[in-house]
């Protein structure tokens, strides 16, 4: 009797279970295609399976494990699932492996291959990664012709995923091109993580590649320094078609690193600055290499850069790099869950675009806008296209360039002057640059929080982005609230919406099952109460609450009962999470301190935090901030007195040098504080020279001057004419008057066509006060030599004036000065003149301003509002994901919890002016 194809089929089904053991995976992949190869059309055995894993060919093997394609059946994709063999290690190996597969598994960057989950099963590690198909780096650096530039943009993409891993506290251990894949797309991706360590970890055996190791790696140790030397070995011998040592055996591998005997490439075509940079990451002492990979990285971007135009482009790509790829999207996605948001275009025909397909959108110049539920996701889709858009335009210098900005902070004008001074203020590019690029249309802007601009100014927001887009080819992408979307009048004219849907709870649970037993307890109020189901409906909620419940029983705010209330619970305990580790007393300081924040920020209708910013309104009552311009007017006052006190005094007497000071002082001070102002903090970032300023102001300035001139020279004849002739009294005024009044108003001129900008660079956190301190140090000395050398030459060239003819007994001592040393006499009130001038300069271009932050800063920590230390405080609230830092900025981590935070201060407690 002859057997059927279906009795066949029965009877292979029999043999290879569905469930099959670890062990035979492979020769249950030998008999699957044995099988197809026999039977034809006959569907071939079931796969053999891990887990929930569908494994389906073998993809590669390594020293520590092999690499199986497999499927995973509940997201319905492929992945590449790595199994360590037996004997990988004892039981404490593997733990600490486990580990350090978490700690990857939280690790999100371009350049990584993300791992999808970690697990074990009988006796055996795996883990489960990204599927990337292309092909190996070193097989793509032999397909072809490759320029070095093509060659270098790679590894630059190559490097970043290590300086991913380093920032995360790991070192990678075995780089070397075998173990990046460049994808489809011909982006760079590290896929093989398996002898990655903690920084700190000291290895027991000695791991790598040794053609690509580093001499203190054969000992063992294997830091950062190390990966740096891998890639710069890996980097020369791509560029060079050479490697950089000459050595058969690790032994001489490490004498010719040890003698520094490195192999002279033979080609011209690479720039000699290029090996310049190399050279220094291949030096033996690890020390005296490039102290990270980010320094090597950014060296070899400007190395590679041969025009000004280059230059400005890499500034602006790592610029946007560090504040919002690395700073926010990378952040957000480190620990927790990660749930990334999908898009779905809204069309009631077939999907017309696709939002990742740069290539395409950008060429037609198509912009859209992404809608959707607060926590949506729909921030973390902007960064990812920008991610996106940043590492094209990196590989292609056609590319347009991605420039990500805040619409919170737009107050009104064209759009394009805003993003000319957003630029300029979030990322120190000039202006010129970047209305250039803006003429050129080679900007694509991604602008974040429509729905976050004030409500009486958002139809004028959407009517600047209509007549943007009327005027420029430069694409768009705009983020929104679908609520506030579906009010706008007018509406968003752009080519088309996605929308930001919200999540399905099956991929939910699926999320939060994927991190196991430590997410156990919330998986278990997940499945009992509805409420808290329809509320993790958005990746930063699930995000919210695996952080908050990591670890814990099933949550108790299920037992709050609506959305809403358990909304609150949730962060009310994730802020309770995030101030574990504090001292009792110190969590409810912060968590005050925060809400003080977020409730003056909802005030202000502002979303962001810059500390420059911080003005004396920031002060409840109007007490509190008359003190704080009394405080700031008494400070300069002194600084004035006490140097013109003490050069005249050492002129004169102590008693006319303490008359001078009591009245030259509190006369500047209030000057200062009439012209300049004390109610606001105005700092002075960038100075620059306008001689069209110089032409409006010079008739005010000759009045100051004049008013200036007539008040101190009023001063200078009660001090030095007291009880003397009228005429020795009209005689010291008139020359007084005629000498002050030319150099203030000389000073005051310069002063006016020396511009001051506010916030020209807000790189770092409080960067403008900074800058400002150092303008106005740079305009006291030069207005003070300005005015002095002048004085000291003709005093010196032509000699003092001769003292007055008073009588022996009616002499004064100041008198009896000036005739015994003239020269020495005058020095001294020259000195005197020119430093005041100077110093008056200098508050008048920044100084100011420092002294009104630090007074305001004393005044806020004197109420316990604020410390005075507070970037170091602001830091650690964003290392406890409380906060995320933009640059020189703060933002909370979402508006739900600035919010939050607000409506838990009284605004009685609020400084409201």
């Amino acid at each position: 009797m002859t057997a059927s194809r279906e009795d066949h089929a029965s009877a292979r089904d029999a043999v290879i279970p569905r469930a099959a053991p670890i062990e035979p995976i492979e020769r249950a992949l030998a008999w699957r295609r044995l099988s197809a190869a026999l039977f034809g059309d006959v569907p071939p055995p079931a796969p053999p399976a891990l887990g929930e894993f569908q494994v389906l060919a073998v993809l590669g093997r390594g020293a520590m494990g092999t690499v199986y394609l497999a499927r995973d059946a509940a997201l319905e994709r492929d992945v590449a699932l790595k199994v360590l063999h037996r004997g990988v290690g004892d039981a404490e190996a593997r733990g600490r492996l486990l580990d350090e597969a978490r700690a990857l598994a939280r690790v999100s960057h371009p350049a990584l291959v993300a791992v999808h989950a970690i697990g074990e099963h009988l006796g055996r590690v795996y883990i489960v990664m990204e599927r990337v198909p292309g092909v190996t780096l070193r097989s793509w650096q032999a397909l072809g012709s490759r320029s070095w530039r093509e060659i270098l943009e790679v590894y630059l993409q190559f490097g970043r995923g290590v300086q991913a891993l380093h920032q995360a506290g790991l070192v990678h251990r075995d780089l070397k091109p075998e173990n990046v894949v460049v994808d489809d797309d011909g982006r760079a991706r590290i896929v093989d993580l398996g002898l990655s360590r903690g920084v700190d970890a000291r290895a027991a055996e000695i791991a790598g590649t040794p053609l690509y190791m580093a001499p203190e790696q054969f000992a063992g140790a294997a830091g950062p320094p190390a990966d740096l030397f891998a890639f710069c070995v890996a980097l020369f011998e791509a560029l060079y078609r050479v490697r950089p040592f000459v050595g058969e055996t690790p032994a001489e591998l490490c004498a010719a690193i040890a003698a520094g005997a490195l192999v002279t490439p033979v080609t011209a075509e690479v720039p000699e600055r290029i090996r310049a940079v190399l050279v220094r990451g291949l030096r033996a002492d690890p020390a005296r290499r490039w102290p990270s990979m980010r320094a090597l990285l950014d060296a070899l971007a400007e190395a590679a850069a041969t025009t000004r135009g280059q230059r400005d482009r890499q500034v602006l790509l790592a610029r946007i790099e560090t504040a919002w790829i690395e700073g926010v999207l990378e952040r957000s996605l480190a620990g927790g869950v990660r749930v990334r948001p999908t898009l779905r275009e809204r069309t009631t025909g077939p999907s017309r675009h696709d939002p990742k397909d740069f290539l395409a959108w950008t060429d037609r110049a198509a912009s859209f806008a992404l809608v959707g539920g607060a926590g949506a996701g729909k921030t973390t889709a902007l960064l990812e296209l920008a991610s996106d858009a940043l590492h094209r335009a990196r590989g292609d210098p056609t590319r347009p360039l991605p420039v990500i900005l805040q619409l919170a902070s737009w107050s009104g004008g064209a759009l394009a002057e805003w993003v000319v001074d957003e630029v300029r203020d979030e990322l120190g590019i000039p202006r010129h640059i970047t209305r250039g690029w803006l003429d050129d249309d080679v900007l694509v802007l991604f602008l974040d929080g429509l729905d976050r601009v004030a409500a009486g100014r958002r139809a004028a927001c959407v009517r600047a982005i209509g007549a943007f887009r009327a005027a420029h080819l430069a694409p768009l992408v705009v983020t929104c609230r679908d609520d506030i979307h579906a009010g706008l009048d007018p509406s968003l004219a752009l080519d088309t919406i996605f929308d930001v849907p919200r999540l399905e709870p099956d991929r939910v649970r699926v999320a939060l099952e994927r991190e196991g037993a430590p997410l156990a307890g919330l998986l278990e109020a997940l499945e009992a109460h509805p409420a808290l189901r329809e509320l993790l409906r958005t990746p930063l909620l699930v995000d919210i609450a695996a952080r908050t419940f990591r670890g814990c029983p099933a949550p108790s705010l299920v037992a709050a009962g609506s959305v809403a209330s358990i909304r609150r619970e949730l962060w009310s305990a994730y802020v309770a999470r995030a101030l574990a580790g504090l001292h009792v007393d110190a969590a409810a300081q912060l968590r005050e301190r925060l809400a003080f924040i977020a409730g003056q920020l909802e005030c202000e209708d502002c979303g962001a935090l810059w500390i420059e910013r911080i003005q004396p309104t920031w002060l409840r009552g109007r007490l509190a901030r008359n003190l704080h311009a009394a405080l700031t007017l008494c400070i300069v006052g002194s600084a004035i007195a006490v140097l013109v006190g003490g050069l005249v005094g050492l002129a004169s007497t102590r008693d006319i040098g303490l008359q001078s000071a009591l009245l030259v002082g509190p006369t500047l001070a209030l000057f200062l504080g009439l012209v300049h102002g004390v109610r606001e903090i105005r700092p002075v970032e960038r100075l620059t020279w306008s001689t069209a300023c110089l032409r409006q102001g010079l008739a005010g300035a000759a009045g100051r001057g004049l008013v200036l001139g007539f008040v101190l020279a009023s001063i200078a004849a009660t001090i030095w004419g007291a009880g003397e002739s009228t005429e020795f009294i009209a005689e010291v005024f008139v020359t007084n008057l005629v000498v002050y009044a030319f150099l203030f108003s000389i000073a005051l001129a310069a002063l006016a066509a020396l511009r001051g900008e506010a916030l020209s660079r807000r790189i770092a956190p409080n960067q403008a006060i900074r800058s400002s301190a150092r303008n106005a140090t740079v305009v006291a000395v030069v207005v003070g030599l300005a005015v002095m050398v002048p004085l000291l030459a003709v005093t010196f060239v032509f000699g003092p004036p001769p003292a007055p003819p008073l009588q022996a007994d009616e002499a004064r001592e100041a008198i009896r000065l000036w005739r015994s040393d003239p020269a020495s006499f005058f020095a001294l009130i020259e000195l005197c003149v020119g430093a005041t001038i100077g110093l008056f300069a200098g508050m008048h271009r920044g100084g100011l301003a420092v002294v009104q932050h630090g007074v305001l800063r004393i005044l806020l920590a004197a109420t316990r509002r604020l410390p005075l230390r507070l970037v170091a405080m602001l830091d650690g609230a964003a290392e406890r994901a409380l906060l995320r830092k933009v640059g020189g900025g703060y933002i909370f981590i979402h508006d739900e919890l600035r919010e939050q935070l607000a409506a838990s201060t009284p605004r009685s407690q609020l400084a409201i002016s």
